[in-house]
């Protein structure tokens, strides 16, 4: 596909989504949905006032020391069930089911141990990646070719 071709697929889908924005608020009407202009111009408005890109440093912040606790906590909880057979036949299907359940429900909980700082994002966001993290760990440990591990032994690795 050529950029020429690919430009007007997103055009076009743009203007399709643009009318079909204008059509849903034809027929629902200002009390259900904002015009699409208007929510440009707010968008507008918001994306040059002062007070909106200090929300977005913090928010960036709390982004960025999730996603370091979510990685590090993640791949070393996952190592260690990974690297021992009995630890990760008992561990993985735990977190598979903590896993499972959907986070809003917890964070109430974080709430009440954290407060309502920055480390209540940080603890839901870390929350959201841990767990991915570990299971993934675990699988490509447990997947690992023998083959690959004595290679690597053999080559001093």
């Amino acid at each position: 596909m050529t950029a020429r071709a690919r430009l007007l697929d997103y055009v076009l889908l743009t203007g399709g989504l643009w009318l079909a924005w204008i059509l849903l608020f034809q027929w629902a009407g200002p009390e259900a949905l904002s015009p699409p202009g208007a929510t440009l111009r707010r968008v507008g408005e918001y994306l040059t006032s002062a007070q909106f890109w200090p929300h977005v440093a913090a928010t960036g912040v709390a982004f960025a020391y999730a996603c370091v606790i979510a990685l590090v906590g993640g791949l070393a909880l996952g190592f260690v069930l990974g690297a021992n057979r009995l630890a990760g036949q008992v561990g993985e299907p735990i977190l598979s089911s903590l896993y499972s359940i959907p986070k809003i429900t917890l964070y109430p909980v974080i709430l009440l141990v954290f407060g309502l700082g920055i480390s209540a994002k940080v603890a839901f966001g870390a929350l959201h990646g841990l767990f991915p993290v570990a299971l993934f760990t675990i699988g490509a440990l447990k997947n690992t070719s023998p083959v690959l591990i004595k290679t690597a032994r053999v080559l001093r690795l």
